[in-house]
């Protein structure tokens, strides 16, 4: 394989090269081979949120979903001279905001392998017996095998959703309220204008994704304060500017379509049309610079 991808960079004159999974061994191989055997421009493409714990991404331009992700990597990597834009998330382009949310109708709860099922039970019947109407539908992590056998509650409003038979643009919008411990349905939850409220259903507390404490009200609460919050909340649509601190598309033409704005920005350090393009995309960012890097940021 690595052959084959040496042979590639020195013998067709590759301009630049765009990958998205940087913890993947055969992207971070395939980056280092670009680098020792081209001149080729390296251009990231986030998949998922940039988290301060992550391996530094190896990149000359990289498009990022937002300042969440740009402030995380500020924190752990020496950069200088970078062109970073923040665009949304194109992998996430199809999560429609819904408009029509019921009060408190639906909940819905996604486990991880993280989270400690006996924490997670009671939670469950905590929910089930403060309301006689809710409805929880609970998203097990793909990871689990056998979920509902090991979760061994059975109640007419309590349903389980494998991810394998659902699409979480179908959960999401199926659902009022999200619940959710440590897990990046968090971000994909907010995009898609869902209510989401960290509960801790682990017996650790847990952050790895660095989530901001003012998204956290309930975290640190007991099974059954958080449960009266989550059936007394007003679930009003979310504040789209605050999603805008983790996806730099929201409220602005791009919204729910990173993936023209990612496009652009490619094209832009392409060597056909590349003048073009540049002058192009300047119409759609504001630029700031920042210890020698410019930053994009897209207008509203």
């Amino acid at each position: 394989w690595r052959v084959v991808q040496r042979d590639i960079y020195q013998t067709r004159n590759i301009g630049s090269v765009v990958y998205s999974n940087h913890m993947s061994p055969a992207s971070r191989s395939a980056v280092a081979l670009a680098r020792e055997s081209s001149n080729a421009i390296i251009i990231y493409v986030e998949h998922i949120p940039i988290l301060n714990y992550w391996p530094a991404v190896d990149a000359d331009v990289y498009c990022l979903s937002g300042q969440f992700s740009l402030d995380n990597m500020m924190k752990r990597s020496v950069l200088h001279g970078k062109d970073i834009y923040l665009v949304g998330s194109p992998k996430n382009d199809l999560l429609k905001v819904n408009k029509k949310r019921n009060s408190v109708g639906q909940i819905g709860l996604c486990v991880s392998t993280v989270d400690d099922l006996e924490v997670v039970k009671k939670f469950i019947s905590e929910i089930l017996s403060y309301d006689t109407s809710t409805k929880l539908i609970v998203r097990p992590h793909p990871a689990f095998r056998d979920f509902e056998t090991q979760l061994t509650l059975v109640h007419p409003r309590l349903f389980i959703r494998n991810p394998i038979d659902e699409s979480i643009q179908d959960y999401l919008s199926s659902i009022d309220q999200l619940l959710v411990n440590d897990s990046g349905i968090f971000f994909e939850g907010l995009l898609a204008g869902v209510q989401v409220i960290r509960v801790k259903i682990s017996r650790e507390s847990l952050n790895n994704y660095g989530v901001p404490e003012e998204f956290s009200s309930m975290y640190d609460k007991s099974i059954s304060e958080a449960t009266a919050f989550i059936l007394s909340s007003d679930s009003a649509m979310v504040d789209r500017e605050k999603v805008k601190f983790f996806f730099g598309n929201v409220a602005t033409e791009f919204d729910n379509n990173a993936s023209e704005i990612v496009s652009m920005v490619i094209a832009s350090y392409g060597e056909t049309e590349r003048s073009m393009a540049k002058k192009r995309i300047k119409n759609y960012f504001f630029e700031l610079k920042r210890d020698g890097h410019c930053i994009f940021t897209l207008l509203s």
